[in-house]
């Protein structure tokens, strides 16, 4: 290791001022700045945006192959990289004020954010919002230091020192704040990664393993990459986002390391650069450049909300849906197309209900039979599924006890095509078949995918392997590692295709064809694809195909690549970014990760040829920034059957929320790995937590599977499981509609942390154990064995719409105490309360003006007909004592066919909901408000308008779009609607 520290820079290029940034029509964009030093590094600085900044430090050109040298794109910007370019005039209207004698340059944006870019000695960037006393973001002494040997990169910046204020101060994996704690700084990010939600004062690897048994409170890494985190500011209430655009091995340290003589400052560093990052604070306070009057006022801080939105558009390849949704969306950045969409393709409904899984009935002797059974048991005790994973005990050879991908042990499954005939026709229930991104040598089409350069390739200097001789095991260079073959711990020699070239894409789409599509099965379970062992940097990829295009062949005529001109340009500028399709490199140079994202790529543009009118399933372990794209669901992988496991995954569903994650995820319920069953207890508690998740499925790997029946003889266990399953299947309709309308519309997540609309009560700020489905409804679950109650903080303080927005006060209504919580005194931010918590149901809150919608009864699946066409909308108004008028909340319901691409096409009905008790309306009245903001899925639906219990005033229904019947009086507290869209 050789630490350098760079000095001795000048300025290479300064955009002058009065000039323009290249436009969105131009080839490639241009940086504002550019420095030099002596040793050749570069550091260039590009306000994309108002509110969007990339850095880039470059080392000097004989160091080693990086992903920004893509020459495939011509031309190529400045210093080899694609720059992103500008639409319309955004983002050049920065100015750029250079002080020679100094050594600083001045950078000023439309809003008066000022960066000052310090290089007397080293380069220190300074960030600073208008009118601010402090800046919201300093660089560290040793900024940019760099390994001379080996090419890591690092970025420091300054962060604030902390010491104990009390003796029982606790440590940084505990959730709750200290006593007389003025932290002010607090990180939050990192997707999937080990402890709490609040990462300040931990280390952590970012990487991708297959962590079997991890400790989710320690073991680092685990199986997702996404190098993006949080800062918040509560002195200052001010939000940022930092992005490293990276796939290679990292290492966030977020105040592990304490070096008191060199200062206090947190780093994040790359195995090799370069370093590559951008600085994301939402969107802008105005839409477009003659917007004088937005220009004159103060520019509103940035929102958390609107950085996640920023974050979805700067990863997600990009494609729009051909319907322009209704005005409701994100303040996106002025670069990102209004109807942007996380996918082009929507989840089917299906996936929103139970997916059953088990690594052990598919390795049975009868398994074709006993998985058909499994279906059909599990619905004869009450319990409806919706789909089956099929694990990897299909591809067992029968000879060698090997697993062969695609390839079926026909004495355990004697019919292929009969399975899935019997589970998707018969039974409707998608059948996921498991695939992982492997062949092994003794697989019978390995000989065929190495001739046709499927497989990752061998480094230049590798020895040849020795097994079956030089003639085999190196056909085409093919790179041999070892990879899981049988048991738990067996491994034998195979490669991995590589999903960077069109022969590794063309084979793995002929397998799934062969394999999975030819047995009428439409799931994609694509397992194990972390490409851990790939050990070695210089193994080698095609580079032919970039994960992050848009689909070369879309799913459907209705969801399209977007078209030439503007939304063209966003598209190559998210290829260009993420992705690498500049030819061979060497796989330390992308990161391995680059293949995750070109196997679910792949696997999904082959899932939607197979059947275009109909919606791809593909469930990934793994994970990139952007992967939604292309698999809908992923999971916290093979989790442990433990207690602290089923508290800390609940910390690690807000992470990933938080950094626009998978939306559709979820955890193995009952735990995966452990020699023992979940205890009744264990099981009933994970249930309850995970009805509220946007992926519900029960896996594990043991002799005796964890199913919903397996203790069947115990009714008050029965009892709770089945309340558990029926509720989680009454919150489908919520739970598809908010995947449609702020996940897929805005990056939202489905799963919220209290912080996302109380972040300045302080407590919230490291509350992790429980969650707001969406922003009304707060769920509290028992984490704990024996727990029967449960003790949080609950804030009555709801943050404005705007960052320097007032706050207002709000009530909780208990759901099961059938009561309102209300502050204790005016203005209190939350206080600590206790829950009773029955083994019966989770504890469950809704924020006064929210709503309830529950679906009819599913007794097989979510489209039994009760399940599509009832709703019971559970109104919550303002209480009738409350003495201050109260902000209405309104809920996006949405209604599709839940199976075809339509829905992109407009085929869809969505209603604005909204209830309050209006100010100058009696205070015995509450308005039910129904706005139909598109009826293009036609139906008719029996809707249950229902009060709280005790709550006698009068509904008044207003419709502003003409589907609404009310069939009679309203009784005590419900009303019965019939709501038709023709």
């Amino acid at each position: 290791m050789r630490l350098v520290n760079p000095s001795d820079w000048r300025v290479e290029n300064l955009r002058p001022k009065g000039t323009q940034a290249p436009s969105i029509n131009a080839d490639v964009g241009e940086p504002i700045l550019t420095l030099v030093n002596a040793s050749g590094n570069r550091l260039h600085v590009h306000p994309i945006s108002d509110r969007l900044v990339r850095v880039v430090h470059k080392l000097a050109p004989e160091a080693l192959q990086v992903k920004l040298d893509d020459r495939h794109r011509h031309p190529t910007g400045r210093d080899g990289v694609a720059w992103e370019t500008v639409e319309g005039s955004c983002g050049c209207e920065w100015t750029a004020e250079h002080v020679p004698d100094a050594k600083i340059v001045n950078l000023l944006s439309p809003e008066g954010i000022q960066i000052t870019v310090n290089f007397a000695n080293v380069v220190r960037l300074t960030w600073a919002w208008p009118s601010s006393v402090s800046p919201f973001l300093c660089d560290f002494k040793t900024a940019y230091m760099y390994d001379q040997r080996s090419g890591r990169v690092f970025h420091y910046v300054e962060r604030e020192g902390y010491k104990p204020l009390s003796e029982h101060h606790r440590s940084a994996n505990d959730n709750h704040l200290q006593p007389h704690d003025d932290t002010t700084e607090f990180l939050y990010g990192l997707g999937e990664t080990k402890g709490p939600m609040l990462k300040t004062g931990k280390r952590y690897i970012l990487d991708a393993r297959d962590s079997l048994a991890y400790d989710v409170e320690e073991t680092d890494p685990l199986y997702k990459l996404c190098p993006f985190y949080l800062l918040y500011n509560s002195s200052t209430n001010f939000w940022l986002g930092m992005y490293y655009n990276s796939l290679a091995p990292s290492v966030a340290d977020f105040g592990a390391e304490h070096d008191f003589s060199t200062g206090d400052s947190r780093s994040f560093s790359i195995e090799q650069g370069a370093l590559d990052y951008y600085v994301l604070l939402g969107a802008s306070s105005f839409d477009s450049q003659s917007d004088v009057q937005a220009r004159a006022s103060p520019a509103p801080k940035p929102r958390l909300r609107d950085i996640v939105s920023q974050l979805a558009a700067l990863v997600t390849p990009h494609v729009t849906a051909s319907h322009q949704f209704a005005s409701d969306a994100p303040r996106l950045p002025r670069n990102v197309t209004p109807n942007w969409q996380a996918s082009p393709t929507l989840p089917r409904l299906a996936s929103f209900g139970y997916l059953a899984s088990s690594m052990t009935l598919a390795e049975l002797d009868n398994a074709q039979e006993a998985v058909g059974d499994y279906v059909i048991e599990t619905r004869q005790y009450g319990f409806p599924v919706d789909g089956m994973h099929l694990s990897s005990g299909y591809c067992l050879d029968e000879q060698s006890g090997e697993r062969m991908y695609f390839l079926w042990n026909k004495t355990k499954y004697p019919d292929p095509p009969g399975l899935g005939n019997k589970l998707e026709k018969q039974l409707q229930c998608h059948l996921i078949i498991n695939v992982k991104p492997w062949l092994l040598e003794g697989h019978k089409w390995y000989k065929e995918a190495a001739l046709a350069g499927a497989f990752v390739k061998a480094a230049k200097d590798a020895l040849v392997a020795g097994g079956k001789g030089t003639s085999s095991v190196t056909l085409n260079d093919s790179s041999r590692t070892y990879h899981w073959s049988a048991s738990m711990g067996q491994t034998a020699a195979g490669s991995h295709v590589d999903f960077s070239s069109k022969a590794g894409s063309d084979f793995w789409q002929k397998a799934i064809r062969h394999g999975v599509a030819a047995n009428g099965i439409t799931g994609l379970w694509i397992d194990n694809n972390e490409f851990s062992t790939l050990i070695d940097d210089a193994q080698r990829i095609a580079g032919e195909v970039n994960g992050w295009a848009a689909p070369e062949q879309a799913a459907s005529s209705v969801i399209v690549p977007t078209p030439k001109s503007v939304s063209e340009k966003l598209a190559q500028q998210v290829e260009d970014r993420m992705g690498w399709r500049g030819g061979e490199i060497e796989v330390g140079a992308v990161g391995r990760a680059t293949l995750t994202m070109g196997m679910a790529k792949a696997s999904w543009e082959q899932m939607a040829r197979t059947d275009p009118s109909t919606r791809p399933i593909v469930v990934t372990r793994s994970a990139v920034p952007g992967i939604q794209a292309y698999a809908h669901g992923t999971w916290s992988g093979d989790n442990s059957t433990t207690w602290k496991c089923l508290k800390y995954n609940t910390k690690m569903t807000l992470s990933v929320g938080l950094s626009f994650g998978a939306g559709l995820y979820g955890h193995d319920i009952g735990g995966f790995a452990g020699a023992h069953s979940p205890s009744p207890e264990l099981l009933v508690r994970w249930c309850q937590q995970s009805v509220w998740h946007s992926r519900f499925t029960l896996h594990s790997w043991k002799a005796i599977s964890t199913t919903f029946y397996m203790y069947a003889d115990q009714k008050d266990v029965m009892d709770a499981l089945l309340d558990a399953l029926r509720l989680r299947y009454q919150l489908v309709p919520m739970l598809y509609s908010l995947y449609i309308a702020e996940y897929q519309r805005k990056g939202w997540p489905v799963l919220r942390p209290l912080l996302w609309k109380h972040s300045n009560v302080r407590a919230c700020l490291g509350q992790d154990e429980q969650f707001l489905l969406g922003d009304t409804i707060l769920a509290a679950p028992a984490l704990d064995f024996g727990a029967r109650e449960v003790v949080f903080n609950l804030p009555f303080l709801v943050d404005g719409a705007d960052g320097d927005a007032p706050l207002t006060e709000c009530w909780w209504y208990d759901l099961h105490g059938q009561q309102w919580i209300k502050p204790e005194k005016r203005g209190q931010a939350a206080r600590l309360i206790t829950l009773p918590a029955p083994l019966s149901y989770c504890p469950t809150l809704i924020r006064e003006n929210g709503l309830l919608i529950l679906a009819g009864r599913a007794r097989a699946t979510v489209f039994d007909q009760d399940a599509r066409l009832k709703r019971t909308i559970q109104l919550f108004p303002a209480a009738a004592d409350r003495k201050r008028t109260v902000e209405a909340i309104t809920f996006t319901l949405i209604e599709d066919d839940g199976i075809t691409n339509e829905a992109m096409a407009g085929a869809f009905t969505e209603f604005a909901l909204t209830c309050c008790v209006q100010s100058g309306r009696e205070a015995s009245e509450v308005l039910f408000r129904i706005d139909a903001r598109n009826k293009g899925y036609p139906g008719s639906w029996q809707w249950t308008l229902e009060l709280p219990a005790g709550d006698a005033r009068k509904i008044i229904v207003e419709d502003n779009s003409g589907t609404v019947k009310v069939d009679g009086v309203q009784k005590g507290n419900t009303i019965a609607l019939t709501v038709t869209v023709p």
